[in-house]
């Protein structure tokens, strides 16, 4: 890969793409994943990996190396949330919480603030069913996106 980018003349963006499909599968077998990927993206490549839920990235590569994969990403798209650990991967990356002022009679003074989180995990349980074919998008410089699935996406030819 080092070759193809001394190769490439000018300066082409991205320089390389590199999808990986069922990453937890390949990621024990590629030593040092977790380095090499921020290595690519400074280099101008563009990596995507796909996987399929967060728990079995972090079984594959250790808890800290996929969390810090996952936290460095430009963007993650998560589709339908069943499990506990995405819904939580979704509120620490980029839901987070609300601030709650609580007042007396509504108007006065404040008696004290609260952290609440923006969706309680059973409303995200709700919002992301697999039912109501949703994507959430966490992009890393702006905010995240809630999109609805397109038609084509869900009967895809194998």
């Amino acid at each position: 890969i080092f070759f193809m980018f001394e190769a490439i003349q000018g300066d082409l963006s991205p320089k390389c793409r590199v999808v990986i499909e069922e990453l937890q599968s390949f990621a024990g077998s590629i030593d040092g994943i977790s380095t090499v990927v921020p290595l690519l993206r400074s280099r101008g490549c563009s990596f995507t990996g796909i996987t399929q839920n967060p728990a079995g990235l972090a079984e594959a590569i250790g808890e800290n190396n996929a969390e810090s994969m996952i936290a460095s990403s430009s963007h993650v798209q998560i589709v339908g949330a069943n499990d506990l650990r995405t819904r939580q991967l979704m509120q620490k990356l980029s839901l987070g919480h609300r601030t709650v002022r609580y007042r007396k009679w509504r108007f006065l003074w404040t008696l004290f603030t609260d952290t609440k989180p923006v969706y309680t995990d059973d409303q995200l349980r709700r919002v992301m069913s697999p039912k109501r074919k949703r994507i959430f998008v966490h992009r890393a410089d702006s905010r995240p996106m809630l999109l609805r699935q397109a038609p084509g996406y869900q009967e895809l030819p194998v």
